[in-house]
């Protein structure tokens, strides 16, 4: 209140006052409140606007951004399109890495391929048959009120669903032509490498594909009892992917947690994606992986009302972010790089995150570094 009243502008008191209180107490009502109060009077207010998208809720940050306000024309920037973008830039891309791996064996063989040649045929019909139903999503949101935010998440969820299930049943049949062709070929061959590295890409995706299922904040978190080392089973068994070499340091791999495996998982997924698009020309690209249970940490850094979560870095030796764009990172429809991205990564593990009544933090020097804790679901 001090704050407010002292401020030359109401508006400039009300941001710092919000940017206090939420330096300490993250998503507190008393800062949205005041963020609300900035943009009833100034709808336009960037750093206000900013700082809402970042601490409502789901269904506060949709009811709030899906509303045109009246005095604009503009198309409002919609939390349903801004989902469809996350959830179908990410199957799209776990798809494309396929088909530039299959490219990469024709050229470097100087040969036409017949059962690789199939192989980009096939993903090609993929990518239309993912087009093909999110035209059929669009047309049953059209018919949904707007403001049903239930509804609309509903068919956005079922839709995501359908479309990992589509494109993991024709991957079979991929990954089928791969071993075929694998079959039929020497280890002294030129193109034996690439479909060794083709192969093992097409588990990665398959398994990422089913994390995204879970992507979509839409969806309720849904814990289950687990082993930390269950999160991290899939570059256990793929510590290799392009040109990244990746490393875990898990301790206490056995015990047991009671958390969302497969949102957690699309998080860590998303992260080594993002370090393996950003630093594609690095040739010995590290990834580090480390997990620990906050009682072998500093008892002062817990957070606040939980005894329990866990603590997840990543770290890579990339280029890393720079300094003017590390506030934009967790923001949605901004990203670290200029083109081929949709920048809506970080801010869904963000989101998710704080439904789970986690955190997430970039604090890194010369590559990326993440942390992430997150609170154990049984005491939450």
């Amino acid at each position: 209140d001090w704050v407010i009243k002292n401020a030359r502008d109401a508006d400039v008191g009300r941001l710092q006052a919000a940017m206090h209180i939420l330096a300490i107490q993250p998503y507190s009502h008393k800062a949205i409140d005041l963020l609300r109060e900035i943009i009833e009077t100034s709808p336009n207010h960037t750093q206000a606007l900013r700082m809402l998208s970042l601490n409502l809720d789901p269904k506060g940050y949709f009811e709030l951004f899906n509303t045109p306000t009246q005095d604009s024309t503009d198309k409002p920037l919609q939390d349903t399109e801004m989902l469809n973008r996350t959830l179908y830039h990410k199957i799209k891309n776990e798809v494309s890495i396929l088909k530039e791996i299959a490219h990469e064996i024709i050229a470097d063989t100087e040969t036409q391929d017949e059962i690789l040649s199939e192989i980009i045929r096939h993903i090609e019909m993929i990518f239309d048959g993912i087009q093909t139903r999110r035209h059929q999503e669009e047309a049953k949101v059209q018919q949904i009120p707007a403001n049903d935010y239930e509804e609309i998440i509903a068919i956005i969820a079922q839709t995501a669903h359908d479309i990992v299930d589509f494109v993991n049943n024709e991957l079979v049949i991929i990954q089928m032509d791969v071993d075929e062709a694998l079959f039929d070929v020497t280890e002294n061959e030129p193109r034996y490498q690439g479909l060794n590295e083709l192969q093992a890409q097409l588990t990665v995706t398959q398994a990422a594909l089913d994390d995204l299922k879970s992507v979509n904040e839409g969806l309720k978190i849904k814990n289950n009892y687990l082993q930390i080392n269950a999160l991290f089973e899939t570059w256990q068994n793929n510590p290799k992917l392009r040109n990244a070499t990746i490393s875990l340091d898990i301790q206490e791999p056995e015990s047991e947690w009671y958390l969302d495996k497969q949102k957690i998982k699309s998080f860590l997924s998303e992260l080594i994606d993002n370090s393996l698009k950003h630093n594609a020309n690095q040739a010995d690209l590290k990834i580090q992986f480390t997990a620990q249970n906050n009682q072998t940490d500093e008892p002062r850094k817990k957070i606040r009302g939980h005894q329990k979560y866990l603590i997840i870095t990543y770290r890579d030796n990339g280029k890393g972010i720079s300094q003017s764009r590390k506030e934009w990172v967790f923001l949605p429809l901004k990203t670290t790089r200029s083109k081929d991205s949709s920048g809506l990564g970080l801010f869904m593990i963000k989101r998710t995150l704080k439904e789970m009544k986690g955190t997430i933090i970039e604090k890194g020097k010369g590559g990326v570094h993440f942390e992430m804790k997150i609170p154990d679901g049984e005491l939450s």
